[in-house]
């Protein structure tokens, strides 16, 4: 049975969700993709092409027609900036800016796996026959991608003058026929035709301009420049391409996945043999264990696996983060020892709230001396206690031989009967733990934060 997953996460452009790629719930994270996805269901699409009209200046009326569907948008915030900006520039001028935006948008949905013409890959089958359960998990995480729902969009404002402080609802109408393909016949006798160049003409009148701003869509080399309208006749070429450029199969945001559960695609459960017969026993009585106990379990467990992953992955990266920024700090000469440091996570606090040059910065000195030896030491100690204490002994228990099935534990026994992996606050961004096996949650620490802020090192003259 499959679940959807559409937060922030999932959305972010910093990942790539692809079909038969492993995702953890528990983390969030993206893993290696360890099925071959020969063949894909035929996805469906949505289509919707909306107008929305400010009808005057009052901040009322805006907001209202902001409240509609264009409030759902990719191009909402953009389009509100961009109207709200303008008037307040505009707001003492004769002329009076005016507004007509043009949204398209698709969504497409149930592309998915075809799971009859997919397979486990080599390696991945290679894990799970040896009974390299969790081993196979940190690799392709617990679940995997089976569907992914993308939307592409295309947002464009039209801004024109008058000496009017309401919209011209003569002109904006002409215009959206225009827009749409309904005026414009070649024949030069046609009524409509003449409506064309009326509109043409008023629109020189009143400086009509164009502002366009696009969402997952795939530019090729035939399209690179077709979002460039000059005229309202490359503006129909421009939407024309958006809407060919839409229906390729991988282009798109992605909004949202479906993930599956390993444990229930039938050629894991045939490589893991779930099927074979496994007792659990105690004090010399023993049960089979069903099929279905073993999937909780595996599937239990592997989530948890990749929590322990997440928070050890962290300490490591963060020593070798302090060691990359220390040897980059060294790289730097004593007589820029006093020079200031860019603060990556406030690049826009040059200046203070007085309009003066901000002093409220790191030097080089100072974050050379922040991160010494001792913070080095530190580091190397939370990650050795990581490894050592929590993860290590959690790992083996999960993966002990039992009842003649390798890594048969990791089927029979779900983490939190296991005293080497009770400890779930180990599993929290953040928890550090001690020789005695005690696992705490610490706040960042002065290094931990000016890391974040200072490293990599850049000196603000360098800017």
């Amino acid at each position: 049975m499959g679940r959807v997953i559409s937060d922030w996460r999932i959305q972010s452009k910093e990942v790539t969700p692809v079909l038969g790629r492993g995702y953890s719930v528990a983390t969030g994270n993206l893993q290696s993709s360890c099925l071959n996805v020969e063949e894909q269901t035929t996805p469906s699409y949505d289509y919707d092409y909306y107008f929305t009209e400010i009808a005057n200046h009052e901040k009322v009326s805006i907001n209202k027609s902001f409240s509609g569907k264009i409030s759902s948008s990719f191009g909402y915030l953009w389009a509100k900036s961009h109207v709200d900006s303008t008037l307040e520039t505009n707001k003492n001028s004769e002329r009076k800016k005016h507004f007509l935006i043009v949204t398209m948008r698709t969504q497409r949905y149930y592309s998915s796996v075809d799971e009859v013409h997919s397979t486990l890959s080599a390696d991945a089958r290679v894990l799970l026959e040896g009974g390299q359960y969790m081993s196979f998990f940190q690799a392709c995480g617990p679940n995997y991608i089976r569907s992914v729902r993308r939307a592409a969009e295309i947002t464009a404002i039209f801004e024109y003058e008058t000496n009017e402080d309401t919209a011209n609802s003569d002109f904006e109408s002409s215009l959206k026929l225009n827009i749409r393909g309904l005026v414009g016949d070649p024949d030069p006798s046609n009524d409509r035709t003449t409506a064309s160049r009326n509109i043409i003409n008023s629109a020189l009148k009143s400086s009509l301009s164009i502002s366009i701003r696009a969402f997952g869509l795939g530019l090729n080399n035939d399209g690179t420049s077709s979002l460039h309208p000059r005229s309202l006749d490359d503006f129909k070429n421009v939407m024309d391409f958006a809407f060919q450029s839409m229906q390729q199969r991988d282009v798109g945001m992605v909004q949202g996945i479906e993930i599956v559960a390993w444990v229930d695609n039938p050629q894991f459960q045939v490589a893991a043999g779930l099927a074979n017969t496994l007792q659990d026993c105690e004090d010399e009585v023993c049960s089979t264990v069903s099929m279905e106990l073993k999937k909780m379990n595996l599937s239990s467990n592997a989530e948890y696996v990749s929590t322990m992953n997440s928070v050890m992955r962290s300490h490591i990266d963060h020593l070798y983060e302090i060691q990359s920024c220390r040897s980059m700090l060294n790289e730097f000469s004593s007589d820029q020892d006093d020079e200031p440091l860019m603060n990556h996570r406030k690049i826009r606090d040059l200046i203070d709230a007085s309009g003066n040059e901000s002093t409220s910065r790191m030097t080089v000195k100072e974050l050379k001396d922040l991160l010494n030896a001792n913070a080095v030491r530190k580091g190397e100690e939370t990650v050795r206690n990581y490894s050592a204490y929590f993860y290590s002994r959690c790992m083996d228990a999960l993966s002990q031989n039992l009842g003649g099935q390798e890594g048969g534990s990791s089927m029979v026994r779900p983490w939190y009967t296991l005293k080497e992996c009770q400890e779930s606050t180990c599993t929290v961004s953040g928890a550090t733990v001690n020789s005695s096996g005690e696992c705490t949650l610490e706040t960042d620490d002065m290094v931990a934060i000016s890391m974040q802020q200072y490293c990599m090192p850049t000196r603000i003259s360098d800017v």
